[in-house]
């Protein structure tokens, strides 16, 4: 398309004057140029995107096995509850975690009990218990 052709194009579509329409494509041929500075964006981009590394250059790091603190005063609670769970009479009853779980029967129907510790920090941020 010539360029005659183009300025009665543009003069038509956005309804301008002939200058209007000029300094237009003169701007659209500006946007579409790429200049150096976006060459040098686009060869950064390649070379910092992780999708141009090779996988070997990434290492896996091991993770340490957590080591989990026993909390005395749960270990004594439980021990205590299954103690007790014992003199009322119910059977099978088995502590599964030393500081947490307490599975036992009750004639058919089988029990877990879970003990879990509050945070006294975290309820008096939330306005909770005391």
């Amino acid at each position: 398309m010539s360029n005659a052709e183009l300025i009665k194009k543009y003069m038509s579509k956005y309804d301008c004057t002939e200058a209007e329409a000029r300094s237009m494509i003169e701007w659209d041929e500006d946007e579409t140029m790429e200049t150096e500075e976006t060459k040098q964006q686009a060869e950064n981009y390649k070379k910092f995107s992780r999708s141009h590394h090779d996988a070997h250059t990434f290492v896996k790091r091991e993770r340490k096995p957590r080591e989990i603190k026993l909390n005395p005063t749960k270990v004594e609670v439980i021990a205590g509850l299954a103690e007790k769970l014992k003199e009322m009479g119910l059977e099978n009853v088995e502590i599964t975690n030393v500081q947490k779980y307490i599975s036992f029967t009750c004639g058919d129907e089988k029990f877990e009990l879970n003990l879990v510790r509050k945070n006294q920090n975290l309820a008096k941020k939330k306005g909770g218990a005391k």
